[in-house]
């Protein structure tokens, strides 16, 4: 699974290199990676027009990629906000981080 050719695993262990820790510790990281992808994936790996992204339909293993338009700073505040109005637990969205792959739920 990737994002613009750079395995989910690849992103995941950029993120992890520049993101500090206490000692060996990563609760933290994983906190900031389950709740700042967007802004982690702008600021250490791109800010594309287009995300090319491959991924697996979770009953099978079948591989499918989708090329979709990236949105703008402003679209993406708009919809945060959009979101908190309706959201009682003012959660966004939620991601989760394993070993081999990351699940994004809007």
């Amino acid at each position: 699974m990737s994002i613009n050719g750079k395995t989910i695993e690849d992103i995941i262990n950029i993120f992890l290199y520049n993101l500090t820790a206490d000692g060996s510790n990563i609760s933290e990281k994983d906190y900031i990676m389950n709740n700042f992808f967007n802004d982690l994936y702008f600021d250490f790996i791109d800010d594309p027009v287009n995300f090319s992204i491959t991924y697996k339909m979770p009953n099978n293993d079948k591989t499918s990629e989708v090329t979709v338009p990236a949105a703008s700073k402003e679209q993406v505040d708009s919809a945060i906000v959009r979101v908190n109005s309706k959201n009682t637990n003012n959660e966004q969205y939620y991601q989760t981080f394993e070993s081999e792959y990351a699940v994004l739920t809007i």
